[in-house]
């Protein structure tokens, strides 16, 4: 009966295939798990009743005083006592195993939630920062883009405004001729003929600057856009991540919480009858007499200590969550406003909208 207990089933979190198990699986697990150790608890505590009214017929049999009642019975060594020993010492084995793979099953799940964080760390200062940096090297681009379309802005009004302020009309026959004859300088129509060169230049490069400059916008609002959505995939997928896994943690801690405080119950129930054993054994070769001070001193010792000292499961931590949208490789570009919110066009466009010259602010 007693030996049957060696084998008695602990709760585990790892599945066959050594993944972690989710927490429904821990519930069907621990239920299991919890009823064998139940049974555990109740023939330990049949054992320990067991031979401590053995330890009880003898000393009060009288027969250590009283040499007339003969030699009191126990347990044979080689049959009983040695067989019962084994079984407790392979039973304490047992429990320090299980203890070490509760460690070993909580050190798992804490390195699943680490794991989560590197993910996340590694996609910040990795893809998620190299598309930040491509997008301000974008935003750079269309401002620098839009300072020199204001500047040829300025230059085409000039030149235009020049031609505007000349004097082209009212004039006699031989102002036209003047051309004609290669007349030039000030108010003579081949002034006014290249101030309108001027002007309908200023005009054409105006016209390729703001084209070049719509471009560059465009690029700009599609890299912010792949910054932001990269940022977005990185923050959901280990928001996912952290939350099942550490999910994952508190339902293992608990189940094995649970076990931890049963199998220290048997643990210390386990070292009294080792206690009424160490008696027993004195009993039958005789060198050590029990007394009823020896059984009373067993059964008032907790061993909660050595318990504590041998079973003491190390469940470590979960890593905090930390910080992903305001990490230090993003916190300097908020995407809480993103291309085609009037936000966003305050803060990237409206420096820039003189002489009505932006693409409009259309979404991702």
């Amino acid at each position: 009966m007693v030996r049957g207990l060696v084998s008695v089933f602990f709760v585990h979190t790892l599945a066959e295939d050594g993944s972690l198990m989710q927490a429904a699986d821990l519930d069907v697990m621990h239920s299991q798990g919890n009823s064998m150790t139940i049974r555990m608890q109740q023939s330990t505590r049949q054992m320990e009743d067991q031979y401590k009214a053995i330890l009880n017929n003898v000393v009060t049999s009288g027969s250590w005083d009283d040499p007339k009642t003969g030699n009191p019975w126990v347990p044979n060594k080689g049959l009983v006592l040695d067989p019962v020993n084994r079984i407790i010492e392979d039973m304490e084995g047992e429990l320090g195993e299980q203890k070490d793979l509760n460690t070993n099953i909580m050190g798992s799940h804490t390195l699943a939630v680490e794991a989560c964080n590197a993910a996340r760390d590694a996609a910040l200062t990795g893809q998620v920062n190299s598309l930040k940096g491509s997008m301000q090297g974008a935003r750079t681009a269309h401002k620098t883009c839009r300072g020199a379309e204001d500047t040829a802005i300025q230059g085409m009004e000039t030149e235009c405004k020049s031609f505007d302020d000349l004097s082209k009309c009212d004039h006699e026959q031989n102002w036209f001729a003047g051309w004609a004859e290669g007349s030039t300088g000030p108010g003579t129509l081949d002034a006014v003929v290249k101030q309108a060169q001027s002007c309908k230049s200023g005009i054409a490069a105006t016209s390729a600057k703001a084209v070049d400059c719509d471009g560059k916008q465009d690029a700009f609002k599609g890299s912010f856009c792949d910054y932001a959505s990269e940022l977005q995939e990185t923050c959901d997928t280990h928001n996912d991540c952290y939350n099942a896994h550490t999910g994952n943690w508190d339902a293992a801690s608990t189940s094995i919480l649970v076990l931890e405080k049963e199998q220290k119950v048997i643990y210390r129930v386990m070292q009294r009858i080792r206690c009424y054993l160490n008696l027993l054994f004195g009993a039958e070769n005789g060198s050590t007499p029990p007394s009823q001070a020896d059984i009373d001193t067993c059964s008032a010792t907790s061993h909660e200590e050595k318990a504590d000292a041998d079973l003491t499961i190390d469940y470590g931590q979960k890593a905090p969550v930390g910080t992903c949208y305001g990490a230090d490789a993003v916190k300097d570009e908020s995407v809480d406003n993103r291309p085609g919110s009037p936000e966003w066009s305050k803060a990237e466009l409206d420096a820039y909208k003189a002489h009505d010259k932006l693409q409009s602010n259309s979404a991702c």
